[in-house]
């Protein structure tokens, strides 16, 4: 168990998978409340940078913190955040694979995607497995975690982040899992190995905005993060055809300047949570 000054942070093993654990201080007064929940994909990216993707994490603590500060009536979700998988097998993990298995030519983006040395020296394997993914966070790491901590968790407040692939793997957890998750909080989504008919099927996906479901987007104007600005209009195109409410329910935010890594994605975090957890008008 490690003390991040904030909360209480812990590094589990579960079902060969490295989970990060974090909780949030609780106060005396506040031994009862429903705290909501964030699943994070990527979760050695999250909080510590001898961890992270090139030593800089998101600083969540901090951004939760920002948050705190400017909000104080806000109530701190708990996180479970699994590891990805190394290589190409995060990209097995992350892909929405009812797509991909029905729409060839999306199959084929991805398939091409990566190039042909990445495949040959990682094994790549055209086998996704996005769905087995959903259900073990949705039915097995969630509950196993939770129960093992004695949380009180508010279970009509369960958020999925994650970014580039990872944005993906969220609208697609909300998608299979409406009844798990209420917020998809998908940063910089990977929309560009599939393109335009990517973001038009996967939003087609998402559950109804009838159900109350939340959805965050966003991208940078940077490097990779370029390329996902066309693809997102198209995105937010079904999103208003579906009736989705711009601003409170459902929300894009273009990050001018912003490239497509942990440093630029950890500025912008505050603002995520926010838009999460302070619902107030």
């Amino acid at each position: 168990m490690t003390d991040i000054s904030f909360g209480v942070h812990r590094t589990l093993e579960i079902d060969g998978r490295t989970v990060e654990v974090w909780e949030p201080p609780q106060h005396a007064a506040e031994q009862g409340i429903a705290r909501p929940l964030l699943l994070a994909h990527d979760g050695q990216n999250l909080f510590l940078p001898g961890r992270s993707f090139g030593g800089v994490p998101w600083g969540f603590v901090q951004a939760c913190e920002a948050v705190l500060a400017k909000f104080p009536d806000v109530t701190l979700p708990y996180v479970i955040a699994p590891w990805n998988r190394p290589d190409l097998d995060r990209a097995r993990d992350y892909a929405p694979q009812r797509i991909l298995q029905s729409v060839p030519l999306i199959d084929a983006g991805f398939q091409t995607y990566f190039s042909p040395t990445q495949r040959l020296s990682q094994g790549f394997d055209p086998q996704w497995a996005g769905d087995d993914y959903v259900r073990w966070c949705a039915d097995v790491l969630i509950p196993s975690v939770s129960a093992s901590s004695n949380w009180n968790v508010d279970r009509t407040n369960i958020a999925v982040m994650g970014s580039s692939m990872g944005g993906l793997a969220s609208a697609y957890a909300i998608s299979l899992r409406p009844d798990v998750y209420s917020t998809a909080l998908c940063v910089s989504t990977h929309w560009t190995p599939g393109g335009h008919e990517l973001s038009r099927s996967l939003t087609q996906m998402l559950p109804t905005a009838e159900s109350g479901a939340r959805i965050w987007f966003d991208h940078g104007t940077e490097n990779l993060d370029a390329t996902y600005g066309e693809f997102q209009l198209t995105a937010d195109v079904v999103m208003r055809e579906r009736g989705f409410e711009s601003g409170r329910q459902w929300q894009t935010t273009v990050y001018e300047g912003a490239d497509h890594n942990e440093d630029s994605w950890s500025q912008r975090l505050p603002d995520i949570l926010s838009w999460w957890l302070h619902t107030d008008d």
